[in-house]
C-alpha cells in the first residue's frame, strides 16, 4: 500500500535521488552563505580601517598641508629656474601659469594666509619659501608655521 503519510520518515524510506537532491541543494546554500559572510567580513574590515586608526580628521589636514606646501615649493622652484629670479608674490605663480590657483591652507581654511619667506640675497629679491599661517601645534608637537 505504500508508506503512510507521515512527516517524519526514516532515511531508508526516502528515495536515493531525493536525498542527493536535498544534500546538493543544502551544499549550495551553505557555500553561498559562506561566500556572503566572507564578503561581509572583508567589507567590515575595510570600513573599520577607516574608523580605527587609519586617519583622524586632524591627520588628514596635516597630510593635506604637507602636500600643499610641497606643491607651492615646487612651483617656486620652477618659477625661479625658468625666470632666473624668484617671484615677487604668490599670486604671480598663478598669473604666470605655474599654479591654477593658490591652494588652501588646511589649517586656516584660507588661501591668503600663507607666509612667504623672502630671499636674503639683495641681488635677487623674492619669495624663496612658503609656510603655513597657522600658529597651532601639530600632532608631532611642532607648529604648522615651522613646517
Amino acid at each position: 500500500m505504500g508508506h503512510p503519510r507521515c512527516y517524519f520518515m526514516r532515511e531508508s524510506d526516502v528515495p536515493g535521488w531525493a536525498t542527493r537532491l536535498f544534500l546538493t541543494t543544502m551544499k549550495r546554500k551553505i557555500a553561498t552563505l559562506v561566500v556572503a559572510l566572507c564578503c561581509v567580513g572583508v567589507l567590515v574590515f575595510i570600513g573599520a580601517r577607516g574608523w580605527y586608526g587609519m586617519e583622524s580628521p586632524q591627520q588628514g589636514r596635516e597630510v593635506a598641508l604637507q602636500e600643499n606646501l610641497r606643491l607651492l615649493r615646487l612651483a617656486l622652484r620652477e618659477y625661479t629656474i625658468a625666470r632666473h629670479r624668484p617671484p615677487q608674490s604668490l599670486d604671480s605663480l598663478v598669473s604666470d601659469g605655474y599654479l591654477k590657483r593658490l591652494p588652501i591652507d588646511p589649517m586656516t581654511e584660507h588661501n591668503d594666509t600663507w607666509v612667504a619667506q623672502w630671499s636674503s640675497d639683495p641681488t635677487s629679491p623674492g619669495i624663496v619659501n612658503v609656510r603655513s599661517g597657522s600658529q597651532a601645534v601639530s600632532g608631532r608637537g611642532t607648529k604648522y608655521s615651522d613646517w
